[in-house]
């Protein structure tokens, strides 16, 4: 009789099911979150590759500035009437890289080569050797990174 005299008091919290339907809920969107940031493994474009870009991006614009001061050093040359304007610019960048060199660009990876184009305009896979008029500068931030070509000639 005395649980009749008591007042009814209602119980609080989730029951059961729907701590269950809960857990059920939170680990399909937990699955689909870490497939979203993790997609396509290591080698995919998820959400964790986005940094890479952002670093890939800066090189890129690291790499346009070096160019551009190499391209107004050139334009300096061939103002100046300098006797080998080509043979200086290739010098600048082989050297432009070292801080203790003048000028000095960046930090950079280059490779410097003459060629010549044949009767398609398609670059001859044998570099230049004698009266070369241009000069084929790519410029890299590091071994992984994107590359940047430029073309450079005499006339």
């Amino acid at each position: 009789m005395n649980l009749l005299l008591r007042p009814f008091k209602k119980e609080t919290g989730f029951t059961l099911i729907e701590v269950v339907i809960m857990i059920i809920v939170v680990s399909i969107f937990g699955s689909m979150l870490v497939q979203f940031m993790y997609a396509g493994g290591p080698a995919g474009s998820g959400l964790m590759r986005v940094s890479e870009s952002i670093d890939m991006v800066k090189g890129g614009f690291t790499l346009s500035g070096i160019m551009e001061k190499i391209t107004k050093d050139y334009k300096k040359l061939l103002s100046d009437n300098a006797g080998a304007p080509l043979q200086s610019l290739q010098s600048y960048v082989e050297n432009g890289n070292n801080p203790e060199n003048t000028p000095y660009y960046g930090e950079y990876l280059w490779e410097t080569k003459y060629i010549i184009f044949d009767e398609n305009q398609i670059e001859e896979a044998d570099p230049c050797t004698s009266d070369c008029a241009t000069l084929k500068i790519i410029l890299k931030k590091d071994e992984q990174s994107i590359s940047l070509p430029a073309l450079f000639t005499r006339h």
